[in-house]
């Protein structure tokens, strides 16, 4: 059996590119990341490290490597404006490389390449709980797919949260977008915030609120929530988010011949 994906193609990466590019409404050139295939726990490690310097990951153990395995099968190393995704996979301890024919789920590719604007545009900010969940939520968006489970939580305390400072799902969307390519993603988030009246009256002051939240992913340690806002479930998140597909991309989707299309590396 042969190992290793093979590269991934210029081309696809341009059409994926240009496909966030429309929904975003970006009018800058952006640049084609590098596509890096680490072929070992150690070699996804060691630039994971590289690429997040604040996780303070030394690789002084095994357990080291494990636990940066364990956080995603891919990410953006912003010091290199690189996408790293693992070649390989681990069965019963021991490292195989994949094989050239495995194919890699599109979003897997867009949620990286939205890593890759964001940071081109000023960075991701600091709340994990926006970068990730409004990632994938910009994800399930164009694809209509929903079969990653690493992000169901962020995506559903997210979009609650969207939808509570922006006024209405509609509303919510746009916030969404304008987050992706905002220069000043932090002080985005804190002024929409800071205008609602979400926190109106709790003396809470905003970033100690988003901290808590990013923190446990829990609304309901809230109380004053209730009756404030709407807490959607991934079920009434994912039905709430095809209804605004209909209305948002219809003869949209274009540059793909079939909606769950998977491209192969």
């Amino acid at each position: 059996m042969k190992g290793e994906m093979k590269p991934y193609p210029q081309k696809v990466l341009k059409n994926l590119i240009n496909l966030l590019k429309y929904h975003l409404n970006i009018s800058f050139e952006v640049p084609i990341p590098k596509i890096i295939l680490a072929k070992s726990a150690l070699e996804y490690a060691s630039l994971y490290q590289f690429g997040h310097p604040d996780k303070k990951h030394w690789l002084k153990t095994a357990s080291d490597v494990k636990e940066i395995n364990s956080e995603a099968s891919s990410f953006y190393n912003n010091a290199d404006k690189s996408i790293v995704i693992r070649d390989y996979t681990l069965v019963d301890g021991e490292e195989h490389l994949i094989p050239e024919y495995i194919p890699i789920p599109m979003d897997l590719i867009l949620h990286e390449l939205i890593h890759h604007i964001q940071y081109l545009t000023g960075g991701t900010g600091s709340w994990a709980l926006f970068y990730e969940g409004w990632t994938e939520i910009m994800i399930n968006l164009i694809t209509g797919d929903y079969l990653d489970k690493t992000y169901r939580r962020e995506v559903a305390v997210s979009f609650s949260l969207a939808v509570a400072l922006s006024g209405s799902e509609i509303n919510a969307i746009n916030t969404i977008r304008r987050y992706h390519t905002h220069t000043k993603k932090n002080f985005y988030i804190l002024s929409l915030l800071r205008k609602s009246k979400l926190l109106a009256g709790t003396g809470l002051k905003p970033k100690n609120f988003l901290d808590a939240v990013d923190e446990s992913l829990d609304l309901l340690q809230f109380e004053f929530l209730q009756g404030r806002m709407k807490l959607y479930s991934f079920s009434s998140y994912r039905n709430t988010l095809e209804r605004l597909r209909k209305t948002l991309l219809v003869n949209h989707i274009e540059v793909f011949p079939r909606r769950n299309e998977i491209y192969n590396f």
